[in-house]
């Protein structure tokens, strides 16, 4: 069964009446999706290629737009035969990196890039000159260009529901990450960065969405309303009964159930919910592990059920988006401060985290906080590290089995140059082949059609297949659970922070800004990288996220504010250097050594008091 979250909030659209929040449940389901809901996935997938498909016409379109103005033509030319030096010195220097084995592409390599960056700067700033004198005049032909767009997007309905035989609610979500997406590579383009949609790889993974419509007048989506598929309104959409009895499970999930006890856990349910666009609905039904109640009084707005693929293996999860009534503000209860950020501790444990104001913890977060007197860590323990690192262990076994692989085979083709292979195998790339699965392609389409003379090439690569496959779902399975236990562990660190509080200090400094890998003319240091490493592990915007999310599912007001590097028991401003390097920082005028995390979070509830 797929681990199970707790409640998130998302941003919602506003309806009529009440003000309202909106929260997203998230519940493992136990087994993989049936035929008929892997063709909902397989068919959304192949809407996504027809959009992107459009998309570029669409961009073709816009560039003959622009040709048209005869002084944009020679400045496009040389952009063009720029942006190719430029990407020829980036592929260069990503070669230097491998065999260097270094992040440092040398001194020569970082200036020629930079010199050809700067030149690349210039012909798209004369480039975005004209285009702001040209465009009132060609404004008209890119209004009619879009239009012809949104058109064909429209018009991908038809082709969606009738030939694909797709639910229509799938066509919108589909139709909304294109546009979303859209406007993505739309900023990253204002930005000076190359970017454009690409064609999605079939992976065997997606979100089937079920849209549950309410008319005027009719009964709110409660969790007893949806349960009821017996005259319940959206009982040919989608439904989720609460079941007592093993015998009410599906057939193919009985068996596991009897692996777990044969009894039914507590919060075990049905979950129903409609594929494809017949006239007659197609009901897929799985069971699903609800680990905590929805609210009885929520307007239950939408189910996506998503399906996840971890080391060949799927996993499946529903999430129901709900609308709620809004919480009232608080106005009694303590104030409370955290600061983020990701720090080693003495013992290997990170600290991700410093509040100061919140109750003692309960017995069941003794795991990952930790008090001091009015303060408390928020770490991730040393154990969770390991597990962690672990995994970029087996990938670095894995690696290296790779490259005796590869060495072996091309050793062997040298060795035995008459093997008549099957059509489509062409080693002569071999050396630079990177990507397991590819060795694995190698393996499984000679398996069962080994050439005369090849035997052992043959039962080489298959020895190898097995072992790689073993470690790379080692590798990922381990990385998907502690993800999991790390994400679990920081809603209820928020839960406990938000629970009895009225208001609640956030830094907002920007985790990414900070953590951001340097470019190709930039020099990385061991620090930096593994600074990098441990951020990905602590995910201290998520634990941010999760306090946001508790607060305003609360009630509880909230403060944000920058980590000062001001120290505020004297004023003074600690060096940014020590700042950087350690997290016990010297306070000259004070003679005393600062906790910069403490210090950060007591400005945090400075602000937050004041507030209150």
């Amino acid at each position: 069964m797929a681990n199970a979250d707790e409640a998130e909030l998302v941003d919602g659209s506003p309806e009529e009446g009440p003000s309202h929040s909106m929260r997203v449940y998230k519940f493992g389901l136990l087994g993989d999706l049936p035929p008929e809901a892997m063709n909902e996935l397989r068919q959304s997938h192949e809407l996504a290629k027809e959009l992107v498909a459009i998309d570029r016409a669409h961009s073709k379109a816009v560039a003959e737009i622009w040709a048209s103005a005869p002084e944009l033509v020679e400045v496009e030319a040389e952009t063009a035969t720029q942006q190719e030096i430029v990407d020829l010195l980036v592929e260069e220097a990503k070669k230097a990196r491998v065999r260097n084995r270094s992040t440092d592409i040398g001194s020569d390599a970082r200036q020629a890039l930079r010199d050809a960056r700067a030149v690349l700067r210039d012909l798209r700033s004369r480039r975005k000159d004209l285009r702001d004198l040209h465009y009132p005049e060609l404004k008209p032909a890119f209004a009619a260009a879009n239009a012809d767009r949104k058109a064909a997007v429209k018009a991908m309905y038809r082709v969606a529901v009738d030939d694909y035989g797709m639910y229509w609610a799938n066509f919108n979500e589909v139709t909304q990450r294109y546009e979303i997406a859209r406007r993505r590579v739309g900023q990253q383009r204002s930005e000076g960065r190359v970017a454009e949609l690409r064609f999605p790889r079939w992976k065997g993974e997606g979100t089937i969405a079920v849209q549950l419509q309410r008319q005027a007048g009719q009964i709110a989506r409660t969790p007893e309303a949806i349960a009821d598929t017996a005259a319940g309104p959206w009982r040919n959409v989608a439904s989720i009964r609460p079941i007592a009895d093993l015998a009410e499970w599906p057939p193919a999930q009985k068996a596991i159930a009897a692996d777990r006890g044969g009894h039914v856990p507590e919060g075990a349910a049905i979950l129903r919910f409609r594929v494809g666009s017949g006239e007659v609905p197609t009901m897929v039904e799985m069971p699903v592990h609800m680990h905590r109640s929805v609210p009885a009084d929520a307007d239950i707005t939408m189910m996506r059920i998503t399906r996840r693929v971890v080391a060949g293996k799927p996993k499946v999860s529903v999430s129901m988006v709900v609308r709620l009534a809004e919480v009232p503000t608080r106005t009694e209860g303590p104030v409370v401060a955290v600061h983020m950020g990701w720090r080693v501790r003495s013992d290997g444990s990170l600290r991700v985290g410093v509040v100061r104001g919140a109750p003692p913890a309960p017995a069941s977060l003794h795991d990952v906080v930790v008090r001091h007197g009015d303060w408390s860590e928020v770490i991730l323990p040393a154990s969770w590290r390991d597990v962690w690192e672990n995994g970029t262990k087996l990938r670095g076994v894995r690696d290296r089995n790779l490259d005796v692989l590869r060495a072996w085979m091309i050793e062997w083709l040298a060795d035995h140059p008459d093997i008549a292979w099957p059509e489509g195998l062409d080693f002569s790339t071999l050396k630079k082949w990177r990507s397991p699965g590819r060795f694995a392609f190698v393996g499984l389409r000679l398996q069962d059609n080994v050439p005369e003379g090849a035997e052992e090439f043959v039962r080489r690569i298959g020895v190898w297949r097995r072992q790689d496959k073993h470690l790379w779902s080692w590798e990922a399975n381990e990385r998907d659970e502690i993800v999991g236990q790390r994400n679990d562990a920081w809603r209820r660190v928020a839960a406990w922070i938000c629970d009895q509080a009225a208001v609640v200090g956030v830094d907002e400094w920007s985790v990414a800004t900070i953590a951001r890998r340097p470019g190709l003319t930039e020099i990385d240091d061991p620090q930096a990288q593994a600074s990098r490493l441990n951020r990905t592990m602590a995910a201290p915007s998520h634990l941010r996220s999760a306090v946001v999310n508790a607060a305003t599912g609360r009630g509880v007001q909230i403060v944000t504010g920058g980590a000062s590097a001001v120290h505020l028991a004297c004023g003074s401003t600690l060096d940014p250097g020590e700042r950087r390097d350690q997290v016990m920082v010297w306070c000259p005028s004070c003679q005393t050594m600062v906790d910069q995390d403490r210090n950060a979070v007591e400005h945090l509830y400075d602000a937050a008091r004041n507030l209150k």
